[in-house]
């Protein structure tokens, strides 16, 4: 064959692949609903049509979510998708608002360290939040008709403070505790949010925090809109001025579910706060063998990609980014540790190596106090300079945690940026007993030195 005739030859193969990925592009642009030029025109539309709609066609909230996603890449096309805006902070003078100082209490089941209501020392928060409660018959529900007397004990807190305010958590880890059943139409959250007032209000509540893990998460996408329209229902009937309930929201760190589960512009003009839960960043999972940081400040010089994300600055400023006012933004920070146990005590750095889960602590996770005892058995204690938060290992056992020095460091972190302010998950595991030192709520007290200074 001739060069000539190659020359040919390719140039037509060239073409015809040319060809091929046009029709492909155009066909999946048709299949998706999506288009160059509307890309750039539908986006208010589309959006006051969803505002205003009381029925769900089928389809449409796919489409919209499509419509959505898509427009946001063309808006950002050549804009590196790790990396948020940078923010100037701004001056105190220009942001006047109280940091909130919000504490979880979970009501004690199975493993999980147990904390009496009268141990409690209420000067340490503004907010307490008592998990968890389900949903059944479009209202809230104790997960044990026995709870109710812990609710009822963690109220009359109220009475050694009178600015506490103390809201019943809905929902938590695990299955979706009954939010898909309310959500299904707007009647339906509308009875909930009315069920819901009359329930918080029958017992003495200040307002609810909204715990669903996670809207649209292995889910239909239009959960994702009707996940707000939820909302605004309960902020209607939560803000008359009859009940004057506070609603928060219990959010994520992981930028992968905040994108698919949340409207975040949407979702900030119906909540009092949200609480970012910036935990759980790494924990050992089967298909991610590798130690890491439970709660880290900063990301580390050596990480890419989505592991750069991974840390509480990032995904803070993230939430920003997408629309959450600062002010309504409620950084968590954890008293709990998460365990490895190595595969080689020889590499036991982070992103070491790892089997499973340690042998201390509770499904993998560990209690502020058997840190403490974990490093009085000879456990060496490293602290990331980079990541600003410390692990320790010993033999095969690798644990990351938090202590007094890095929370403190988190919590002027959090005042020096304007937040909301701190969330604390939670106090029951946190050193209430005195096993470290004579000090009780020893981690929480250094996050208020750090609020402080």
């Amino acid at each position: 064959m001739s060069v000539i005739s190659k020359i040919i030859m390719t140039s037509a193969i060239m073409c015809g692949l040319f060809a091929t990925c046009i029709f492909f592009s155009n066909l999946s642009s048709t299949i998706l609903d999506v288009t160059g030029p509307k890309l750039t025109t539908i986006s208010n539309p589309i959006q006051r049509k969803f505002d205003n709609a009381t029925v769900f066609l089928p389809g449409l909230t796919n489409r919209l979510y499509r419509q959505e996603t898509y427009g946001k890449l063309m808006h950002h096309h050549g804009r590196h998708l790790y990396t948020p805006k940078k923010y100037r902070v701004q001056k105190k003078n220009q942001l006047n608002h109280n940091l909130k100082r919000v504490c979880y209490y979970t009501v004690p089941s199975g493993e999980w360290p147990l904390l009496a209501p009268n141990e409690i020392d209420v000067n340490l928060c503004t907010h307490i939040i008592v998990g968890f409660a389900t949903i059944s018959n479009f209202s809230i529900a104790p997960l044990k008709d026995e709870d109710e007397i812990i609710f009822k004990n963690i109220l009359q807190l109220k009475k050694k403070s009178p600015f506490l305010k103390v809201l019943l958590s809905v929902g938590g880890a695990g299955d979706d505790k009954g939010f898909r059943s309310i959500i299904k139409t707007e009647k339906n959250s509308e009875q909930f949010a009315v069920n819901s007032a009359k329930y918080l209000e029958l017992l003495g509540f200040d307002g609810i925090d909204i715990d669903w893990e996670f809207p649209a998460w292995y889910a239909a996408f239009n959960e994702r809109f009707m996940f707000i329209i939820l909302l605004r229902e309960i902020h209607r009937v939560y803000k008359a001025p009859n009940y004057n309930f506070t609603l928060s929201v219990a959010v994520p760190a992981s930028k992968s579910i905040i994108d698919r589960s949340y409207r975040v512009s949407q979702m900030a003009k119906y909540v009092d706060f949200v609480n970012m839960m910036g935990y759980d960043f790494h924990s050992f999972h089967w298909y991610l063998p590798l130690t890491g940081h439970n709660s880290p400040l900063y990301s580390h010089s050596d990480e890419w990609s989505m592991f750069s994300t991974v840390n509480l600055n990032w995904t803070a400023f993230y939430w920003i980014q997408l629309g959450m006012p600062r002010e309504k933004l409620v950084i968590g920070l954890p008293t709990y540790g998460q365990t490895y146990q190595l595969y080689n005590p020889a590499f036991n750095g982070v992103y070491a190596p790892a089997i499973g889960t340690g042998v201390y602590g509770i499904g993998g996770q560990i209690t502020y106090p058997y840190v403490c005892k974990f490093l009085a058995a000879g456990a060496t204690r490293h602290f990331d300079l980079q990541s600003r938060v410390p692990y320790a290992y010993l033999q095969r056992n690798w644990i990351s945690y938090d202590d007094e020095d890095s929370l403190e460091e988190k919590a002027k972190w959090i005042k020096h940026n304007h937040f909301g302010g701190v969330m604390i998950f939670d106090l029951n595991c946190d050193d209430f007993a005195r096993v470290c030192s004579n000090i009780s709520f020893p981690l929480i007290k250094s996050i208020l030195r750090g609020l402080q200074t």
